[in-house]
């Protein structure tokens, strides 16, 4: 069963891992993971958690757990090969927003 955080210890929303099913969020989240691999231990700004608390409850997942999950689904070699995939998708969101997708 999903374990929910309150907003001060770093939640906000109840978390799930719908996440997985997005390809988009599934690429955002494991650049964040790897953004805050490094510096999992260091406190967050606002809620002075550890950023590997603060991942797991937006993600329902440690680092580590992420990281094992991120290589069973071979997240490194699928995203490889998308280079500017940020740049593209910021333009597929724009172009929606105007009407010409």
């Amino acid at each position: 069963m999903t374990t929910f955080h309150s907003e001060e210890k770093g939640g906000g929303d109840a978390p799930n891992l719908s996440w997985q099913k997005d390809d988009e969020q599934v690429f955002r989240i494991y650049h964040l993971a790897r953004h805050l691999w490094p510096m999992r231990e260091e406190l967050t700004p606002k809620a002075n958690i550890p950023w590997e608390e603060w991942f797991k409850n937006h993600t329902d997942m440690t680092l580590d757990e992420f990281s094992v999950w991120s290589n069973k689904q071979k997240l490194k070699e699928k995203f490889a090969n998308r280079k500017h995939m940020k740049t593209r998708l910021m333009v597929t969101q724009k172009e929606k927003l105007i009407g010409r997708e």
